[in-house]
């Protein structure tokens, strides 16, 4: 199926539409089925996570022979009408859109499918394993990290800096951004020898195909959602997919201003004001990411028992940290480096 026909699949079913046909996991399938993995199935599952609104759950489903592990996420649309709500409500299309967009691509979880239910929609992905880890950047206190992530940065620096690469290049080529970017997002599966690490929240749609898409659904073009004409605002008000568009950053073009360089902590491009606005950037804020975060390489290098390995890694560091991100070397660029 092409891209563009997915996504529209996908977004009709989300508004109230059947489950599209390419999906592994759907309604309406026989038992017998070796194609299809019908609701049922994951009637024996364990809560992992969640809150009154959205509940994560660890499954399992057999499939031609092999058991796969599985996440199952439910929303609870009961809760989904106004202000904040509506806003989690377009959060969770987007993140099912970037599961689908970037199906098959590296450190993205597969998305298996879904179902809707009296209360709202459920959808089945990946079990990418553990959390990297837990806490928040904050200057001289260190976040939390699994056991089995840190053993693979004591064991193989260079495969887990790999990994990171090729997660952040899933996200960057794809025409994503991360404008919340926290530990608790990534996990890694230490059985899986350093093979990927995943992003297991949504991150916000910038460029390419997904947003060229949302914008002709959402109609967010329009220059009247742009303005202070009250036409305008109202239409915002009421769509939270479109508030939501309108308030990410836009790479290249740049994005409607909603943070000054006082508090924010991303690279210095990010905190760049014209006339009120967020200045252009690129993929290359989250190469500034990767070396900046404290629990991202420069844990890493830490971890390693290989010294050879910490300082190629420190070296690396120092110029992913150029403040001119021209200056910077591209996920692509650093993936060669580490070959």
């Amino acid at each position: 199926t092409p891209p563009l026909a997915r996504l529209k699949a996908v977004n009709d079913w989300f508004h109230g539409g059947p489950a599209p046909k390419f999906w592994r996991v759907r309604p309406g399938v026989p038992a017998t089925s070796m194609w299809w993995v019908p609701p049922r199935a994951f009637a024996d599952s364990r809560r992992i996570a969640g809150h009154w609104q959205k509940e994560v759950n660890a499954s399992a489903f057999a499939y031609r022979g092999e058991t796969y592990d599985v996440v199952v996420k439910a929303l609870n649309e009961g809760h989904t009408r106004h202000g904040q709500d509506l806003r989690s409500r377009a959060a969770v299309l987007f993140e099912i859109l970037y599961l689908e967009v970037l199906r098959g691509e590296p450190g993205v979880p597969e998305l298996y499918g879904g179902w809707r239910t009296e209360h709202g929609l459920v959808w089945v992905v990946q079990h990418a394993g553990e959390i990297v880890g837990q806490g928040k950047d904050r200057a001289g206190r260190l976040s939390t990290l699994s056991d089995a992530y840190q053993q693979a940065c004591r064991d193989r620096p260079l495969d887990i800096a790999r990994a990171w690469f090729r997660c952040f290049q899933s996200i960057v080529e794809g025409g994503f951004v991360l404008t919340d970017f926290k530990i608790d997002q990534f996990a890694f599966d230490g059985d899986r020898l350093c093979e990927d690490i995943f992003l297991v929240d949504g991150p916000s749609p910038n460029t390419g195909l997904l947003v060229d898409f949302l914008r002709d659904s959402y109609a967010a073009d329009d220059p009247l959602l742009r303005t202070g004409h009250p036409e305008g605002l109202e239409r915002r008000r009421e769509n939270p997919y479109l508030d939501t568009l309108l308030r990410d950053f836009r790479p290249g073009r740049g994005g409607e201003h909603t943070r000054c360089a006082g508090n924010f902590t991303g690279a210095p491009e990010l905190s760049r004001c014209i006339s009120n606005r967020c200045g252009a950037f690129d993929g290359r804020v989250h190469v500034w990411d990767a070396a900046a975060r404290e629990w991202l390489l420069p844990r890493v290098a830490a971890l390693s028992a290989s010294k050879a390995a910490a300082d190629a890694l420190r070296a690396m560091i120092k110029r992913m940290l150029a403040p001119d991100p021209e200056k910077r070397s591209t996920f692509p660029e650093l993936l060669e480096e580490l070959t």
